[in-house]
């Protein structure tokens, strides 16, 4: 008999597996993730959580009690560049920030196909820049996916400036 935990877990799955049904808009898909996320996902003990403007970039400054503040985070949730936000992923985020002792930084950077290409690594790029010049931290990447494709395109600028 699978365990509680393995029971819970394909019950997530597949809720979110319903929620990316390819006959479902886009905006029908966000809005049944966003709802999942805000129902189900909590955030660990002792985090601070503000919503701030990047360089004019929507983002959440997520910071465990006992923070270094000598590294920051930055983070870019997956979501293949049309899906997810804040909401599905600020409790990932925390956790990561909490594991690694950093404030981090959730961006809520402009998704297709409203925005499309390259809206993701504009907002990545001012983000970074905001970072480098508001923070002057070191910071560390967390690179899910195609998310890796979008610092790769942030890095491509970077060295063109």
């Amino acid at each position: 008999m699978p365990s509680l935990r393995s029971r819970i877990l394909q019950s997530t799955l597949q809720r979110v597996t319903s929620a990316l049904d390819a006959r479902l808009s886009v905006q029908e898909q966000r809005t049944r993730l966003d709802e999942m996320a805000r129902w189900g996902i909590h955030l660990p003990k002792g985090m601070t959580v503000r919503t701030i403007q990047a360089g004019g970039v929507h983002a959440e400054w997520i910071e465990p009690a006992a923070a270094s503040p000598q590294t920051v985070i930055l983070y870019l949730h997956g979501g293949g560049y049309c899906l997810c936000s804040l909401d599905t992923h600020h409790g990932l985020a925390a956790r990561l920030a909490l594991a690694g002792g950093s404030p981090l930084l959730l961006l809520d950077y402009r998704l297709a196909p409203e925005h499309p290409f390259p809206a993701a690594p504009e907002d990545a790029l001012t983000a970074y820049r905001w970072l480098l010049a508001v923070a002057a931290a070191r910071l560390s990447e967390n690179i899910p996916e195609l998310e890796g494709w979008l610092v790769k395109q942030v890095q491509r600028r970077l060295r063109e400036d």
